[in-house]
């Protein structure tokens, strides 16, 4: 067995054997491991020592740039142990390693296609620059550093470094040299390499990565960090849309290159006028006030095909036309220094991909929020996870898989995969767990009740007022944390607040939660999303989380979306609402409420204010019951096992 850095916890050697097991095997492994057992420093152990001796690579997904972190410390904390563990690399894309590129407000929201278009122009002319010594406008200093330089200041900062892959970037820039140039030549000497789920997600960036690594795919071991995420980002990645704002980007870009005739028979300004005008009455007509409705496949041609008056192979020329002129704008703006993005090719490649799209598992949308648009939702991920199984292995790992049979099938695994769960290597009484009978978040009852949120709200507040030391808020939507702020609901709590915001970026995120654990004040309070970032991955060892409310269990709201995949699990599966919406609900309470409990000597306390929490009682096994009495009053008492749950919740 793999030797590990630390003495072993209850669980990690059978996870290591488990997997180093599955590996020789070339299989797959699909684990539930409780949080805090340790899953990440036992998948590299395993992984990496079976690639020292079969010569293979390690290829670790993570989610967020904070789990990519503890992937790097722990490989530290192996190397430092005398452990042969190799060079494991922290990769990330452009967006965040590419320093000429990174702070130009220009190309943030750039793609990687396009943000590497732009890459190879200034790689170019650095090369040209270094090879003749004449200074070529627009060469990138950073690269031309790295060509003069070598990967050597580069290893040695890999060496020294314990953090993700983006503050790896950020050290390597302020050195002037190129992370993302550098790391990527430094690949097939590395024994694993820590990325992203686009990486493999994405089936070109799979290619590009597996062909910097030198491997073919069954030529890497793959681990999956927080793995019951991967099915989900599967389907967000390969579901396109088409809304309003890019076909008025697009209509607006057909006038700067002179309104194109298309297919010989139609406008470019036309046809998009059309298509706009379409995509407005296919949401009235399919979603009407709802966030989004059912509409036929065919239901968009017949449209597309009426208003221009031609069959199917006419829009199939359509869309090839609008392509080509995509690539013929994003040319001409690469070679103007600006971001190659082309609306036009962008509603080309949609509407080719709209049309080719009906033999796989998806269900055409129409949209409603936040501005009308046409989308194709991906049902069954397993139809863009199937390279896992050209892998040489793949392991699996969550603190929530349960049930680990769905993943796997969601994951396109054979039948023959190992599937593993393990306990809980702390004693359960370090965990207490309380779920308030008489409170909810029901939406369809506080339409009616709004006093509802009132007597949620004060339940808070009179836990807020007895509980000191470091506490999380967690909500389940930013839209009810912003809400429950705004209300007041901290109102009279004497207390330093840190508040998750939307799309807060990773570094800010980060700071948060070293700002909450820098925090002094008698009372610190962090608000965050239940399914976000702070409620997934990241690690409240210690004193820095003692007790958590969770203000609400975060069932999604009513949509065509969620219908449908209840329909296709009901088919695929015969348990379509159990598995589209309650194990995904109960995964996430799950994950919410482990952040507190990281290490043997973590204790905690979590209130969950809403009484549906009972339906997860056997996947919170710890859950006691407790009988709201009057929690609209000022000072609401409530009864667990005949004493006033206010006195007991205060020793959490």
């Amino acid at each position: 067995m793999a030797e590990l850095p630390y003495a072993p916890r209850p669980g990690q050697e059978a996870l290591v054997d488990a997997i180093q097991e599955a590996q020789a095997r070339h299989t797959h492994l699909v684990a539930e491991a409780p949080t805090g057992l340790g899953k990440t420093v036992c998948a590299l152990a395993a992984t990496l020592d079976t690639a020292r001796r079969d010569g293979r690579k390690l290829v670790y997904l993570t989610r967020t740039n904070s789990q990519q972190a503890v992937v790097v410390k722990e490989h530290a904390a192996l190397r430092d142990a005398g452990r042969d563990v190799g060079l494991l690399i922290p990769f990330m894309g452009r967006r965040h390693s590419c320093p000429l590129l990174r702070d130009d407000p220009r190309f943030r929201e750039g793609t990687p296609e396009e943000l590497g278009r732009l890459c190879s122009d200034a790689k170019k002319k650095a090369l040209a620059e270094h090879t003749s010594g004449e200074v070529q406008k627009g060469a990138c200093p950073y690269y031309r550093k790295l060509l003069e330089d070598g990967t050597g200041p580069i290893e040695a900062l890999l060496e020294s470094h314990r953090g993700g892959g983006t503050t790896l970037a950020e050290a390597v820039a302020e050195a002037g040299s190129c992370a993302y140039e550098g790391l990527k030549l430094l690949m097939p000497e590395a024994r694993g390499v820590v990325v992203p789920y686009v990486f493999l997600v994405d089936d070109p960036l799979r290619a590009t990565l597996l062909g910097w690594l030198g491997c073919s795919p069954d030529q890497v071991h793959v681990v999956v960090d927080e793995a019951h995420n991967l099915p989900e980002a599967a389907r967000a990645h390969h579901s396109p849309r088409l809304g309003l704002a890019t076909l008025e980007r697009a209509l607006k870009e057909a006038e700067e290159v002179q309104d194109p005739l298309l297919a010989g028979r139609v406008l470019a300004t036309s046809f998009l006028t059309l298509l706009h005008k379409t995509v407005r009455e296919l949401a009235d007509e399919h979603a009407g006030e709802r966030e989004d409705g059912w509409m036929p496949a065919d239901a968009l041609d017949e449209a597309l095909m009426l208003g221009v008056g031609a069959a199917g192979p006419v829009l199939e020329r359509v869309a090839a036309e609008l392509e080509d002129w995509g690539s013929a704008i994003r040319e001409r703006r690469r070679t103007d220094g600006k971001l190659p993005r082309s609306y036009l090719g962008a509603v080309g490649a949609f509407l080719r991909f709209w049309r080719g799209c009906r033999e796989l598992p998806y269900v055409h949308l129409a949209v409603r929020e936040p501005r009308p648009a046409v989308e194709a939702y991906l049902l069954e991920p397993a139809s863009r996870l199937a390279w896992l199984r050209e892998a040489a292995s793949s392991t699996h790992l969550s603190g929530t898989l349960e049930p680990v049979r769905l993943h796997r099938r969601l994951c396109g695994l054979p039948a023959d995969s190992t599937e593993l769960v393990l306990p809980s290597p702390f004693p359960p009484e370090h965990l207490r767990l309380y779920g308030v009978l008489g409170l909810h978040r029901k939406h369809a009852a506080i339409t009616e009740d709004p006093s509802i949120v009132a007597r949620q709200q004060e339940a808070c507040r009179s836990l807020l007022r007895r509980w000191t030391g470091r506490i999380a808020l967690w909500f389940p939507s930013h839209r009810v944390l912003a809400d429950y702020l705004e209300e007041g609901l901290l109102h009279g709590i004497d207390a330093e607040v840190f508040a998750e915001e939307p799309d807060l970026p990773t570094p800010a995120l980060q700071d948060l939660v070293h700002r909450l654990g820098r925090s002094t004040a008698p009372r610190a309070i962090l608000c965050g999303v239940l399914g976000g970032r702070l409620t997934e991955g990241i690690d409240y060892p210690g004193d820095l989380l003692e007790k958590a409310v969770v203000l609400g269990v975060p069932y999604p709201r009513p949509s065509a979306r969620l219908q449908a995949l209840v329909d296709h699990h009901e088919r695929t599966d015969g348990e379509g609402w159990r598995l589209a919406v309650h194990e995904p609900v109960g995964r996430v309470l799950r994950q919410a409420v482990g952040r507190l409990i990281r290490g043997p000597d973590d204790e905690g306390t979590v209130v969950v204010l809403d009484e549906r929490v009972v339906r997860f009682r056997t996947r919170l096994e710890r859950l006691k019951l407790v009988d709201d009495a009057d929690a609209a009053t000022d000072e609401p008492y409530v009864l667990l096992d005949g004493f006033r749950a206010a006195d007991a919740l205060d020793h959490g």
